[in-house]
């Protein structure tokens, strides 16, 4: 770990944008699955190898991460070197131990989707308190909403993204996953919620929302200052 670390930053940095930022993203069940995975190849390829730590946890909202609650349908981290963790069952990481131990300049949020069965109060109090941390770390932060699902009720839905997004702005900037009219979840098919249960066509809808989201990142956001060699 600590010996081959200026390596790994060496190798990692080949390609990387001047200046790149350390990144940490954090998600629920979509960054478990193919979403997750191609924004961290995506975000990976911009910033450099070395500079990209991804955790995802299935089930979990804002709550989750400040308490380090279990989940039991699926945990996922990516690292960089290839090296990461695919388990089950896993307790989620805490979100301020996390910060602490990995010191990102940047984070990347992708949640929500288990707050539209929590209501719209839930919903702002949880991304209230997320994005306050971040705020008061100085961290710059994205917040990837969720995608459309044929399982999701209306008008709850839209009426939770519209208070993630009122709670958020201008603390985090964020991206609405549901937006996106081409990433429709077939109808008929999986569970209506995970891209990863619909088959080839939902896994591919899966890899763009990803590509979506990450071209909606704002410009500057991956890089410190203007981008110019430090």
């Amino acid at each position: 770990g600590i010996y081959l670390g200026p390596l790994m930053l060496l190798l990692g940095a080949q390609g990387a944008i001047a200046g790149a930022r350390q990144v940490l993203i954090v998600g629920d069940s979509q960054s478990t699955g193919v979403f997750g995975r191609e924004l961290d190849r995506l975000v990976r390829a911009q910033v450099g190898d070395a500079n990209v730590d991804t955790y995802a946890s299935c089930g979990s909202t804002p709550k989750t991460w400040f308490e380090g609650g279990p989940t039991t349908c699926g945990y996922v981290e990516l690292h960089p070197g290839g090296s990461g963790v695919s388990l089950a069952k896993h307790s989620t990481p805490k979100i301020e131990a996390l910060l602490e131990a990995r010191s990102p300049d940047a984070v990347i949020v992708q949640m929500g989707g288990n707050l539209i069965g929590k209501g719209v109060e839930v919903a702002g109090n949880e991304a209230e308190r997320l994005a306050t941390l971040l705020a008061a770390k100085g961290l710059p932060c994205v917040w990837i909403g969720p995608p459309h699902g044929t399982k999701r009720p209306q008008p709850q839905t839209d009426r939770v993204i519209a208070k993630i997004r009122e709670t958020v702005v201008p603390r985090c900037t964020f991206i609405n996953s549901y937006g996106f009219s081409d990433i429709r979840y077939p109808e008929g098919s999986g569970d209506g919620i995970h891209y990863d249960q619909a088959g080839s066509e939902g896994r591919r809808l899966g890899k763009l929302w990803a590509n979506h989201a990450f071209t909606a990142i704002p410009a500057g956001f991956l890089a410190n200052g203007d981008g110019s060699v430090e």
